[in-house]
């Protein structure tokens, strides 16, 4: 373990660091995880998408959108129209090609993506 002071402007801070010699991978832990991260990522991209797409300020919390209300059925609009635009391209089916998993490719349904522009409630 080292410990060494540093000054940031009057202000001195103690760092302690610790080397990590015996890493080891929970490959359960690897396996319940890449879901989660998977959708989050794709929610993520979508999210970018959305506010690239904008020609006005937005906020982003997290994976909500936020604007002025004077934007928000545009914003509404958006949302939907981007969510279309990146599930058109079958993102999870590349990812899983990319990694020569094409065997765990789900069954596809018969929803017509397209149609989440025209919903009431596509997100909450």
């Amino acid at each position: 373990m080292v410990r060494t002071k540093l000054k940031y402007g009057e202000e001195e801070l103690k760092i302690q660091l610790q080397t990590w010699e015996e890493a080891t991978i929970n490959k359960d832990s690897q396996k319940t995880g890449a879901a989660p991260n998977i959708v989050h990522s794709f929610d993520a991209a979508h999210l970018t998408m959305t506010v690239v797409s904008a020609p006005y300020e937005m906020t982003v919390v997290h994976d909500s959108f936020g604007t002025l209300p004077g934007r928000m059925d545009d914003l509404f609009y958006r949302v939907r129209e981007q969510f279309v635009e990146f599930y058109k391209a079958k993102p999870l089916e590349k990812l899983l090609a990319e990694l020569d998993c094409k065997d765990l490719i789900p069954e596809r349904g018969n929803l017509d993506v397209g149609q989440i522009v025209y919903s009431d409630y596509a997100f909450c």
